[in-house]
């Protein structure tokens, strides 16, 4: 079994509002991220008696696919679930092959999987050695031609907008320097660079090249645009009355994904209404053009007793929004 310890697994299915699609006639419910198959697991088993729920798990990870499809063999012959080997910003596209139109709840994890993150060849980790990759699905681009192509302003900016790295600069500095003797190949060579370049307080148990790593990645997998396409896709399709529900890990990932489930409520707009006409609420959700409301106010973050048996769950944070209209 893939070790892999599911984030705010209750949490985000009990998000769905599973219930209302028991008495709906036929509806559709997607994983994005279906990843090892803790949130599908769950799911599956919540909805197992109603044939008219069917499930769609989207992974960008062929590995992950391959043991999903090992995984849920009786659920794949029972045409409960169908699973799609893709990234979710194209999801239009994908339930577009299915004959799908419209689906009923939608969700996605966006937390790198321990199994990648242990996977020496995937090179996500600095743990252990191996390729500069970092890649999740089959994208052309990889950790290395960022490391040993990019120019130096442009490993900065990443370094600093993506991993708010405050000593971008000098990484970057030591980076250029050692790619002009020899190509940057493996994890522990990008990994040593960077330790030596930079030093923190001998208090703080993270690497210093945490930062960097995390940077890398994003760029990698174009991480900040895949979010900002799943919402706009993946509200698109939704139905009225239909949940959308995003994990995220990176703070500024939680921001893209506020801002954009805020814009979809119209709050942005309340600034341009007329301050001399008084308006009812419907007149006034008519006028913002309220699209969707946020189902709880903050974000749902793990429990004191999920932080003690997963550290690692401690930045996620969970954020639901219901549509209301087309």
């Amino acid at each position: 079994m893939i070790e892999h310890k599911t984030v705010l697994l209750h949490e985000t299915i009990e998000s769905l509002n599973l219930d209302r699609l028991q008495s709906l006639g036929s509806s559709v419910v997607v994983d994005c991220t279906a990843g090892y198959g803790g949130h599908l697991e769950l799911l599956l088993s919540m909805v197992k008696d109603n044939k008219n729920i069917k499930v769609i798990g989207i992974d960008q990870d062929s590995q992950a696919i391959e043991f999903l499809t090992e995984r849920f063999q009786k659920e794949l012959i029972d045409n409960k679930l169908q699973l799609v080997n893709d990234r979710f910003s194209n999801l239009t596209y994908i339930l577009e092959d299915l004959g799908i139109k419209k689906i009923d709840a939608l969700y996605a994890d966006l937390g790198v999987s321990t199994h990648q993150i242990l996977s020496s060849d995937r090179g996500f980790s600095f743990q252990n050695d191996g390729p500069l990759d970092m890649r999740m699905g089959e994208g052309p681009l990889r950790a290395y031609d960022i490391v040993n192509g990019w120019s130096h302003d442009q490993l900065v900016k990443i370094l600093k907008e993506y991993g708010q790295e405050p000593k971008a600069r000098f990484i970057v500095d030591a980076i250029v320097r050692a790619r002009e003797n020899s190509p940057i190949k493996t994890t522990k060579q990008l990994e040593g660079i960077v330790n030596s370049a930079i030093h923190y307080n001998s208090s703080s148990k993270k690497n210093p090249a945490t930062r960097t790593f995390m940077a890398i990645r994003i760029a990698v997998n174009d991480e900040f645009n895949e979010v900002e396409e799943l919402i706009n896709s993946g509200f698109k399709l939704l139905n009225p009355k239909s949940r959308m529900s995003i994990i995220s890990f990176h703070s500024i990932e939680d921001t893209i994904i506020k801002k954009r489930f805020v814009d979809l409520t119209g709050k942005t707009k309340y600034d341009g209404l007329p301050r001399d006409v008084v308006l009812d609420q419907k007149e006034m959700d008519l006028l913002i053009g309220k699209k969707a409301q946020i189902v709880k106010p903050f974000p749902i973050v793990p429990s004191s007793e999920e932080l003690s048996f997963n550290p690692r769950s401690r930045s996620a944070k969970l954020r639901v929004i219901e549509k209301i209209v087309e």
